[in-house]
């Protein structure tokens, strides 16, 4: 394999951990429940699905499990980009609350913001994925 290849493999895989890191780091505090914890693993082996499933992918003949492995990281990787906006909206909302009028948010109006944009990021990622089908099924 060519070395700039293995750089470039490299760079993303880094900022795929980093991108996931950050969101991360923003869900953990609000999983401290019971419940919640049992989410953490789930969501820790989510985020590694699809890059693991294509290294799988290329040095074993794709079966049904690698097949489902890299169904599931596809669709964790359009709600992480639905995520990193989110998080990084409420970072910045958080940023400009400190230099300006608008209100701190609290513990428990973050937990409804995640609620709430989970939710909006589960509706736009089944309208994608419908829209999707439709279209190939359009288009032989």
């Amino acid at each position: 394999m060519d070395l700039r290849l293995i750089i470039l493999l490299g760079i993303v895989l880094l900022i795929y951990v980093l991108t996931n890191y950050y969101i991360y780091i923003h869900i953990a505090p609000l999983c401290l429940s019971p419940r919640g914890k049992i989410l953490i693993p789930l969501l820790l082996l989510i985020m590694a699905a699809y890059p693991v499933g294509r290294i799988l992918q290329a040095f074993i003949s794709p079966g049904v499990i690698i097949k489902v492995i890299i169904a599931v990281g596809s669709y964790y990787l359009a709600f992480m980009a639905y995520a990193f906006f989110l998080v990084l909206f409420m970072d910045i909302y958080r940023l400009l609350s400190s230099f300006s009028f608008l209100p701190l948010l609290g513990t428990t109006l973050q937990a409804q913001i995640w609620k709430v944009g989970i939710c909006l990021i589960i509706v736009l990622i089944s309208f994608g994925s419908l829209n999707a089908r439709k279209s190939s099924n359009r288009h032989p």
